[in-house]
């Protein structure tokens, strides 16, 4: 583990606690704010990859579906955005329609079918905001795979060495919290190779609440 479980319980309960916090009028999400150091590995920029929480730290995403006909079809039923093939393709060299398009929304998913053809079309954008699709496939309903996208989330170190991953909300109870807290943080310690001596700083913090350090 990257720090000691008691300093992670410390954290949570301090950034849980209602009494030291103003009451807003949305729901604060909490997040956990990684720094490495600059000199331990000049190849941060490519540590990434995806984590599923046990807790979804967000009940509710603005989700969009890169879809193939069934996935079209579904999507239509279920009310959800969706862009066939034949829009994604439009969109191609279309760089201020695809950055509006990456910062509409929070998540995408795409057809197993079609994924391969995404980057052809929209280029690095979505992966430039940590917006890459998840597959998505026609072995199990759509429904279920949005559902379970919820609890995934991505971690990418940028060039400034720094990461920042929501694990959970100001509604979550503090065990949730907390248990997806040490997932992410033994995941991270997966992508560095169980280098902890590469964590600078690690600080937990609301939405409008002060930063909490860690380590």
């Amino acid at each position: 583990m990257v720090v000691q479980e008691s300093g992670i319980k410390k954290a949570c309960t301090k950034v849980l606690d209602k009494s030291s916090h103003k009451i807003r009028n949305f729901i604060e999400n909490i997040e956990l704010m990684i720094s490495l150091k600059p000199n331990s590995n000049k190849k941060h920029k490519k540590l990434s990859g995806s984590v599923f929480l046990p807790y979804p730290p967000k009940t509710s995403l603005r989700i969009c579906i890169l879809a193939d006909e069934k996935h079209a079809s579904d999507s239509k039923s279920l009310g959800i955005y969706y862009l066939t093939i034949d829009k994604i393709k439009k969109l191609k060299g279309q760089k201020k329609l695809i950055k509006k398009l990456v910062k509409r929304f929070e998540k995408f998913l795409a057809s197993d079918t079609i994924i391969k053809l995404i980057p052809r079309y929209l280029g690095p954008e979505l992966t430039k905001y940590g917006k890459f699709p998840t597959a998505i496939s026609h072995s199990d309903n759509l429904k279920n795979q949005i559902k379970k996208s919820l609890n995934e989330k991505k971690i990418s170190f940028k060039k400034d060495f720094n990461s920042g991953i929501i694990v959970g909300n100001i509604k979550m109870a503090e065990n949730e919290v907390i248990e997806n807290f040490k997932i992410v943080c033994s995941f991270i310690l997966t992508l560095l190779s169980k280098k902890i001596n590469m964590v600078k700083t690690i600080v937990l913090k609301r939405t409008m609440g002060a930063p909490i350090r860690i380590k």
